[in-house]
């Protein structure tokens, strides 16, 4: 578990979270993230846990949307979204 005020501190430039509506919602809604570059320039994203959560071959694809999430410019958007 990360602290509020580190992710603050970091001001990240991207968030990725877990596709469960909570979580999703709270980085979205959350008046504390509103602050960071990601929120400001509506760079928060939603991967599917199944991608990323389950050991398999599937990491493979949960990684190219990643990828696709940090660096749009570089890598085409994943088949299967």
């Amino acid at each position: 578990m990360v602290e509020i005020e580190w992710v603050l501190f970091c001001n990240p430039e991207v968030i990725i979270t877990s596709s469960w509506p909570d979580v999703h919602e709270w980085a979205m809604n959350s008046t504390a993230l509103e602050v960071t570059d990601a929120r400001q320039n509506g760079r928060v994203y939603t991967c599917d846990d199944n991608l990323v959560q389950r050991p398999g071959p599937r990491l493979v694809e949960g990684l190219e949307w990643f990828a696709y999430f940090i660096h749009p410019e570089i890598f085409e958007e994943p088949e299967g979204s």
